[in-house]
């Protein structure tokens, strides 16, 4: 006779689960309410804060006409120090590509070097001053590049500063390679 190998007995699974439908349903629910009511809490800020922000920079009456024209003296400035930094990176670049010398006072004038059609080391459409070569005064209006010389007033082949009048203050504002 043929034996049969006994049969073994393996216990039922029980499939665990740890919480019942009903308390998933629970949790996912307070989670997207607390998710909703820190949302709203971020809009009602930002909304909030845009508003005191039009409140106080959008009235141009009589009391306010000072701080906004200071405020507009701070962007012109902001927007000159720009500038000298745009002519430096032209500068720098200039020199890269020319073995480190830097331009004449003659190629800094031509549209080689500074144009508004950005196939130029210095792309001017952005800068609001003018552009000038080693004047003795520093104005608003102008910018003014000195070859040769730092900031420190320091003379080198290699060295070149750009400097403008701040209107805020009325100091210079000067910047070297």
């Amino acid at each position: 006779m043929n034996q049969q190998p006994p049969i073994q007995q393996v216990p039922p699974q029980i499939p665990k689960t740890s919480l019942s439908n009903r308390k998933v349903w629970l949790i996912g629910g307070i989670s997207l309410a607390v998710v909703l009511i820190i949302s709203a809490a971020i809009v009602w800020f930002v909304v909030s804060g845009s508003k005191n922000n039009q409140s106080t920079t959008g009235r141009t009456d009589t009391s306010n006409s000072s701080e906004v024209s200071k405020q507009k003296i701070s962007q012109t400035d902001s927007q000159r120090k720009l500038d000298v930094a745009r002519v430096l990176v032209a500068l720098n670049d200039y020199m890269a590509n020319h073995r480190g010398i830097l331009p004449t006072p003659d190629v800094i004038k031509s549209s080689d070097f500074a144009s508004r059609s950005g196939s130029s080391y210095l792309d001017t459409s952005d800068i609001k001053s003018n552009i000038v070569v080693d004047q003795s005064e520093d104005t608003v209006d102008n910018l003014n590049i000195h070859l040769g010389v730092d900031c420190k007033g320091v003379s080198g082949q290699r060295n070149a500063s750009v400097s403008i009048q701040l209107q805020d203050t009325g100091k210079t504002y000067c910047d070297s390679i």
